[in-house]
């Protein structure tokens, strides 16, 4: 009995470990692709030099 209440924690323990793990690498990813996104908006609007660029720019960033 006391096997199965042992292996019922470490699986509960574990379950919450990975959980933490996963909504933190999510946030992380969440925040690269943030900057990332910024990054490629600056760049692309500084190379924008007509209004058709710029729209098609902001097609393009809309998507990501």
């Amino acid at each position: 009995m006391a096997f199965v209440l042992r292996l019922i924690t470490s699986s509960l323990i574990a379950d919450r470990t990975i959980g933490f793990v996963g909504s933190a690498v999510a946030a992380l990813v969440t925040a690269w692709a943030g900057a990332i996104k910024s990054t490629l908006a600056f760049a692309l609007k500084k190379q924008a030099m007509s209004k058709l660029d710029g729209f098609i720019c902001n097609i393009i960033l809309t998507f990501l």
